[in-house]
């Protein structure tokens, strides 16, 4: 499997695909280069898998024969439907990467990033790579939907030109945002649009909340703190490892505390007019921008990087799935017994 393969991976997620993305889109800002940032669709992957391609890539990978057939089983005299999500893109990642253009997937969400001094330049790497890609879906009886493929371009230069980029017989157009996995990327990296995005989700939930949360009736404050934590901070929160950095951003900053301070009123039961930091205090909860900021750090931390508040220190690493060899094929550890009377006995000799 490919290490770009992020979606139900073991120590691998949708954080890690996000981030990732997100490095490679700033290496080439701090090139001065041009960025072009491409969201795949296929139709019903899951629904049209073809099984038959799926057997014949692991075959040709020279999987080990027990997982073989185990996956074989699966498919044989089966009533329901079943689907691996992510199989099927496995072989078109290792193809791609043979071309130089960066490719990951998360289940069977692709997305293409390639960053080039001109646009010429980007229409001479993207155009065979997509070309690349379609032959290989119809190979394997795959569909893309090329209508519904975003893409974007993201630059520090003032004066560029937009490539022309096509997949089969679309041109495909560059817009403003695009979303991948859930996160708005726009073309100044800001994330303006996905904060904007997840705090009006925040304050629709609100709404319906306060229905049911008044002064002197309703929804105790214990409750209305446990679906804060629960269900609001983690919607707001989701990605944070990669937008974590830009929290202490006016703009941002304002949403982010005007989410804080209603919910805090609503579960300690203030006044309007009471201030952010008192309500948060009373309500037990931390200001949601240093809560972006935290787990921003924290998921540096897990992943092995260093952070500016902790310099000259080395942090621990965990070992990468990828690095360890097949359970088939793992050498069984030996051991001795060691007789612990006999040793008892002679110590009581001497």
């Amino acid at each position: 499997m490919s290490v770009r393969q992020c979606g139900f991976v073991a120590q691998r997620g949708a954080k890690d695909a996000l981030y990732d993305a997100i490095e490679i889109v700033k290496q080439g800002l701090k090139r001065k280069e041009i960025v072009v940032v491409i969201s795949i669709d296929i139709e019903g992957a899951f629904d049209n898998a073809w099984w038959p391609g799926m057997i014949n890539e692991l075959e040709n990978k020279k999987v080990d024969r027990s997982l073989c057939r185990l996956i074989s089983s699966y498919l044989l005299d089966r009533e329901i439907k079943l689907t691996y999500a992510g199989h099927e893109l496995n072989p078109l990642l290792t193809e791609v990467e043979g071309l130089g253009t960066y490719i990951q997937a998360y289940a069977d969400d692709i997305t293409i990033i390639a960053k080039e001094k001109s646009a010429k330049d980007l229409e001479k790497e993207l155009n065979p790579v997509l070309y690349h890609i379609i032959n290989w879906a119809k190979k394997r009886k795959m569909k893309l939907a090329a209508q519904k493929t975003q893409a974007i371009l993201i630059t520090k230069k003032m004066k560029f030109e937009n490539p022309k980029i096509v997949m089969g017989e679309t041109e495909i157009s560059f817009s403003d945002t695009i979303t991948i996995l859930g996160l708005t990327i726009d073309a100044d990296l800001n994330f303006l649009k996905h904060v904007d995005r997840v705090t009006e989700k925040a304050i629709q939930l609100y709404k319906k909340v306060a229905k049911t949360a008044r002064t002197n009736w309703g929804l105790n404050p214990e409750i209305l703190r446990t679906i804060y934590i629960t269900v609001v901070e983690p919607t707001i929160l989701y990605a944070a490892s990669v937008w974590g950095h830009v929290a202490n951003k006016k703009q941002i900053k304002t949403w982010l505390d005007r989410i804080t301070r209603t919910f805090s009123i609503l579960i300690c039961k203030a006044h309007r007019t009471s201030s952010l930091i008192s309500c948060a205090t009373l309500a037990r909860v931390l200001p949601l921008d240093l809560r972006a900021q935290e787990n921003a750090d924290l998921f540096r931390i897990k992943r092995g990087e260093p952070l500016e508040r902790l310099p000259g220190r080395e942090l621990a690493k965990s070992v990468s799935p990828y690095s360890l060899p097949h359970p088939a094929k793992r050498v069984n550890q030996t051991y001795n017994l060691i007789n612990a009377e006999a040793d008892l006995e002679s110590i009581g000799n001497d």
